[in-house]
C-alpha cells in the first residue's frame, strides 16, 4: 500500500486518514485483538468501511459549517 505506484487502496487510505484529520473524526482505526488482520477478507471489508466513511466526513462537515454559518449570521444581527 506505501509502495512507489498509486493505488485505489493508497487513495482511499489518504482520503480517509486526511479528512478524519480535517474533520476532527479522529483515528478510530481500531479492530478488536480477536481479529486476524492479516486475512485479505478482513482488510478489505475494513477499506470499503473507510472507503464509506469518506464521503460521510464530507457532508458533517461541510452541514456543521452551514449550521455554524446560520448562527453567527444570526448572532451578528442582534
Amino acid at each position: 500500500m506505501f509502495g512507489p505506484h498509486i493505488t485505489a487502496e493508497s487513495l482511499i487510505e489518504a482520503f480517509n486518514y486526511s479528512l478524519q484529520t480535517i474533520t476532527t473524526v479522529g483515528y478510530g482505526n481500531w479492530v478488536p485483538a480477536s481479529w486476524d488482520t492479516s486475512k485479505e477478507e478482513l482488510q478489505t471489508r475494513i477499506l470499503y468501511v473507510k472507503a464509506i466513511s469518506v464521503p460521510f466526513m464530507l457532508v458533517g462537515g461541510s452541514l456543521f459549517a452551514v449550521l455554524i454559518g446560520i448562527i453567527s449570521n444570526t448572532l451578528s444581527r442582534r
